[in-house]
Formats: structure tokens, C-alpha cells, sequence
């Protein structure tokens, strides 16, 4: 898997070069020129109140806030305690029939692959 995904990568970064140098020895600069003139923009985002970002600079301050307390440290301290629910039931508990077992193989799909232990329905 490793090998197959190296090659793949060595031929895609290739390609690229290829057509990175096509496209800068064509003589037709259309598409030079088209992509350095598409205008590039900054979406609208909502700060935490829900109101429609007016500018960029709104923008980038709602992208700040948001970050920053994303982002920021907390406390270093003692760990609440999580209360947990063991399970108190045992394999005892649960009865296997061969019934059981039958209907459920029955219920599968038949074109589904294997499970984890490697048995197939057919």
C-alpha cells in the first residue's frame, strides 16, 4: 500500500510539473491572464450573535474570535470525576441457540464481505 501510494504521488507531482511548463511555453496567455485577473473574495460568516459579517474586516475579527477561543488554554488542575455505569451483566446472562444463530446468518446479505473473524455468508 505504501509503495503504491509513493509511486502515485512521485506520478501525479509529474504530471503537474508537465503541465505547469505546457502551460507556460503555450503561446496563447489566455489562461495565464484569466486566472491572475479572477478577483478573490472573503465569504460572509455569521458571528456568535448570528449577524451576516458587512466587510472583510468583520470577517476576520469573527475568524479571530472564533480561533481564539478554540484555541485558548485551560487550566491546568485536577480532572472532574466521570460517573460511569458498569454493566453488570454477565455471558451467563444471555442465551445462544442455534435457532438464534441460524436466523441471524439467514438475515445477512449475500454480498457483503467478511467480517473481522473471516467467515462469509455463503
Amino acid at each position: 500500500h505504501r509503495q503504491f501510494y509513493n509511486r502515485l504521488s512521485v506520478c501525479i507531482s509529474l504530471a503537474k510539473k508537465n503541465l505547469e511548463k505546457e502551460i507556460s511555453s503555450s503561446k496563447d496567455k489566455k489562461y495565464i491572464c484569466s486566472t491572475l485577473n479572477t478577483k478573490v473574495s472573503i465569504p460572509s460568516v455569521r458571528d456568535n450573535v448570528g449577524n451576516l459579517s458587512t466587510d472583510n474586516n468583520t470577517s476576520a475579527s469573527t475568524f479571530v474570535d472564533t480561533f481564539s477561543k478554540a484555541f485558548s488554554r485551560e487550566p491546568v488542575g485536577p480532572l472532574p470525576k466521570i460517573s460511569t455505569r458498569r454493566n453488570q451483566n454477565t455471558i451467563s446472562d444471555v442465551t445462544i441457540s442455534p435457532e438464534l444463530v441460524g436466523a441471524a446468518i439467514k438475515g445477512l446479505k449475500s454480498n457483503s464481505s467478511p467480517g473481522l473473524d473471516g467467515i462469509s455468508v455463503k
